[in-house]
């Protein structure tokens, strides 16, 4: 089973508990969902400091453990989040092909106009694949790296940053758009996926794959 990392656009401050997922959801805009991965378009809204730690509730307790873990997940200002793409801009444009970069515009675009304050990335279902603080420390480390690449480009891609946001192809432009920005759980669903993309090199597979990535 595929283990999902979803985004939202929202006015709740921290992570709800598992009782007030109501009330979350009616504070919040669309749904971004994304396979094993956390897409680089989110990645890029964040920095390490956006990281926070949540505890699994009981009731998503996949494993049925009496011990609570704790998980992290994102969450920053959506108008700083904003300005960190606005940012990154040149740093994509270095990075991408056309078509990409212009769906990086339009993401842009739609995180601009969201009437919600904040932005929220969930990875409680892909932190259950390891143990405690490996998707954390990963995490941060890709967060960092991307602090530390010069604003002018192009992006470079270290391990720790393909396994978090399953870029494994050497060529990036032959990524489509999902690779790049996940799905929006909508009618139609968003965003359209490109013209054929030529074929790409072979995957450059990390020598120790993530733990989610078990399979492949």
């Amino acid at each position: 089973m595929s283990n999902r990392v979803y985004l939202h656009c929202t006015n709740v401050q921290s992570l709800p508990k598992s009782d007030a997922w109501a009330s979350f959801f009616e504070q919040s805009g669309v749904e971004y969902e994304a396979g094993e991965c956390v897409p680089l378009f989110w990645l890029l809204l964040f920095v390490a400091s956006d990281m926070r730690l949540a505890e699994v509730d009981s009731d998503d307790d996949i494993d049925g453990d009496d011990e609570r873990r704790s998980y992290a997940y994102l969450i920053c200002d959506r108008n700083t989040g904003v300005e960190r793409l606005r940012a990154r801009a040149p740093l994509m444009r270095a990075s991408l092909d056309d078509d990409q970069f212009a769906l990086y515009e339009a993401w842009s675009t739609r995180m601009a106009q969201e009437p919600y304050a904040n932005i929220l990335v969930r990875t409680e279902e892909l932190d259950c694949m390891g143990e405690e603080g490996q998707l954390e420390s990963q995490l941060r480390e890709a967060l960092q790296q991307l602090e530390q690449i010069p604003a002018e480009g192009p992006l470079g891609m270290g391990t720790t940053l393909r396994n978090i946001t399953g870029l494994w192809a050497e060529n990036m432009h032959a990524c489509d758009a999902f690779e790049l920005v996940g799905t929006a759980n909508t009618s139609p669903t968003w965003p359209t996926p490109f013209a054929p993309r030529p074929l790409p090199a072979a995957p450059a597979i990390p020598r120790t794959k993530p733990w989610w990535a078990f399979w492949r």
